[in-house]
């Protein structure tokens, strides 16, 4: 199944690894819950969707993966493998340690500096 925002699709919210939001259903006029999923290895490595780096690669997901083709299969690719890795990171520190320090904090940094 691919991704569309708003899907449960690949996601567990049990896990803390998105978060619901509420929103205009498109065509209602009523506001309904909907779950987004979130970057579940960044969730993992921080221990929290609240991160300012989670907020960074969320917008970059939205505004320029989800707008090409390659973007979109790269993000239904993500979704589809990276919940079981999120499970094993979250479980050693020192893994998430050194992927905070090794991935994740260059790239948001990358990400700010192109301003995406």
């Amino acid at each position: 199944m691919k991704y569309r925002p708003g899907s449960k699709a690949h996601v567990r919210s049990g896990r803390g690894y998105g978060y619901w939001k509420w929103r205009m259903k498109e065509g209602k006029d009523r506001l309904g819950p909907f779950f987004v999923p979130g970057c579940f290895i960044a969730t993992a490595v921080y221990g929290t969707p609240l991160a300012s780096e989670i907020a960074i690669l969320r917008n970059f997901r939205d505004k320029f993966l989800l707008k090409n083709e390659l973007g979109k299969e790269f993000v239904n690719f993500y979704y589809q493998f990276s919940p079981p890795m999120a499970d094993f990171i979250s479980k050693h520190l020192l893994l998430r340690k050194i992927l905070m320090e090794a991935s994740i904090k260059p790239i948001t940094k990358v990400i700010k500096f192109l301003n995406m």
